[in-house]
């Protein structure tokens, strides 16, 4: 083998470690993800359990105003939009809302 091949050999071999590497790398990148978030909270990965309403008692000293707006690209031949466009409700209250689509 003469030199240039002797160089082209060595840089083949280095690319592919390093090819190599990277994939191991973005392969290891998931588990590490979660690793990450689980120690930060980022994510919303904070919980291994499903959301559960837990009841709380009803401020009848206030009240709050909820505007619902619904949004939908101009492009699109949707119609999307609440019933009710606002709700006066003490916080903490359980209500319900309807949307038509």
């Amino acid at each position: 083998m003469n030199e240039i091949n002797k160089k082209n050999a060595t840089l083949a071999k280095k690319l592919a470690i390093v090819a190599l590497g990277m994939f191991g790398f973005g392969f290891a990148l998931v588990p590490l993800y979660d690793v990450f978030c689980d120690i930060t909270g980022l994510n919303g990965k904070t919980a291994n359990s499903a959301a559960t309403f837990q009841p709380m008692e009803v401020d009848k000293n206030r009240w709050v105003t909820v505007r619902f707006v619904a949004t939908v690209n101009s492009d699109l031949p949707w119609k999307f939009k609440p019933l009710q466009k606002t709700m006066r409700v003490h916080p903490g209250e359980l209500n319900q809302v309807s949307y038509l689509a």
